[in-house]
């Protein structure tokens, strides 16, 4: 026993060193990220968490370099002035880092691209505006929006939805605290006994170090039962995966060059620490079965999606909901490497038809984009996103745009 003992002690400690050395060597020859100026960075808000920091930003790596230059209305887009902005025709786009866009030049983003293809085609009186922020959610999309409307007479919204992390980043603290931007409070959105949305103000202006945001919880006197009887449950736990993923990132060459592995992908859908995914944005948009956690992220979706089509249609916008893929529904190698090696578990196509029937059922116009990615893939062999970052490379931003516009056309959805 005392051999067995000794000889396991040995082996973890050279499988350590090994690592250790491995490391040292990916650090050595890893790609390395060097960021210029601080346009676009996390700049605290009072109501929106967080919004990008207004100037100049570039990031360079071995896959992209790019240069953000984000107004003072906190959009990587041109001044919300004259003559760029016109009293009617405009579009407002609301979206993440997919949107924004990580990776590529300002005048590379979809929203950039859609609006030169519009205003070629004399589509559009206005002009098509970038509101992506890196890191939001759906429910800040709403408050995005409700921060523009009065500034920009949008003739059509469209809300681009990552497949990759919008079922995710949009939960409240009742369920594990939000996922980016998560020492930031907020307005935040809920559902209550009925399933109805509700709106909730106790974080706003506030910071936590560890996002937890404690203190505020306990000093909030009108908690509803619903919230009442989620604090008696355990913690969702994607605040704290995400913050260890996050630290391993920028922590570990050696991690961010085995990421995007197939061996990595195998085990990210299948290794479940905490019960929680290591894809959970994707994990649950392409579950045959969802759990409880999953319908009630999905029911949030849902909510959030109907209320930014209300309080557009108030304003007399058409709605477009644009479903953005994610690398391992568009490439068939990531897909069988991952999701795809489990098809008791998973369907390619499942998230694409359950947000289809979702904007069905709360009257907004639907655009999947996932069959024009492959459909490009196949017929260019080239890819469409980064393959180490999976943000959509120029390539990939061209297709969006391009799509979008043909749709807008057909549907007559812009005056």
């Amino acid at each position: 026993m005392k051999n067995f003992l000794i000889n396991t002690f040995l082996i973890l400690i050279s499988l350590a060193i090994g690592v250790y050395i491995v490391e040292l060597v990916a650090r050595k020859i890893g790609p390395k990220e060097v960021y210029e100026g601080s346009g676009g960075s996390y700049l605290q808000h009072e109501t929106l968490g967080f919004v990008p920091k207004p100037g100049k930003g570039r990031v360079i790596n071995t896959e992209f370099d790019a240069t953000y230059i984000v107004n003072e209305d906190y959009l990587n887009d041109l001044p919300l002035e004259a003559p760029h902005l016109v009293d009617s025709g405009n579009v407002i786009v609301l979206g993440d880092s997919h949107t924004f866009a990580l990776g590529v030049n300002r005048e590379q983003t979809f929203p950039w691209i859609l609006n030169e293809l519009a205003q070629s085609e004399q589509l559009i009186k206005g002009k098509v505006w970038n509101a992506g922020s890196i890191g939001y959610s759906l429910s800040q999309y709403l408050l995005k929006y409700r921060e523009l409307a009065p500034k920009i007479n949008a003739d059509l919204v469209v809300i681009s939805f990552s497949q990759a992390t919008d079922l995710y980043d949009h939960i409240p603290p009742s369920r594990g605290g939000f996922v980016y931007g998560s020492t930031f409070g907020r307005i935040y959105h809920d559902l209550d006994d009925n399933g109805q949305l509700i709106e909730k103000t106790e974080l706003v202006g506030k910071y936590s170090a560890d996002g937890s945001f404690s203190e505020a919880k306990q000093s909030e006197s009108n908690a509803t039962s619903n919230e009442q009887a989620q604090a008696t449950q355990p913690k969702n736990r994607v605040n704290s995966l995400q913050k260890f993923k996050d630290n391993l990132h920028y922590r570990s060459a050696l991690y961010r060059m085995l990421k995007r592995s197939k061996i990595a992908m195998w085990v990210a859908t299948r290794f479940r620490p905490g019960g929680q995914s290591l894809w959970p944005g994707l994990d649950t948009s392409l579950k045959i079965e969802l759990t409880e956690d999953d319908q009630y992220r999905m029911d949030l979706a849902k909510a959030l999606i109907a209320q930014i089509a209300k309080e557009a249609k108030a304003n007399g916008s058409e709605v477009l909901f644009v479903n953005i893929p994610y690398i391992a529904t568009v490439y068939d190698d990531v897909w069988e490497a991952s999701f795809g090696s489990q098809p008791k578990v998973y369907d390619r196509f499942l998230g694409s038809s359950r947000m289809k029937q979702i904007c069905e059922e709360v009257d907004v116009h639907y655009l999947d984009l996932t069959n024009a990615f492959i459909s490009e893939v196949e017929s260019k062999g080239e890819w469409l996103h980064f393959p180490i970052d999976a943000h959509p490379n120029i390539a990939g931003h061209q297709l969006i745009g391009k799509e979008i516009l043909n749709f807008v056309k057909v549907n007559q959805l812009v005056k």
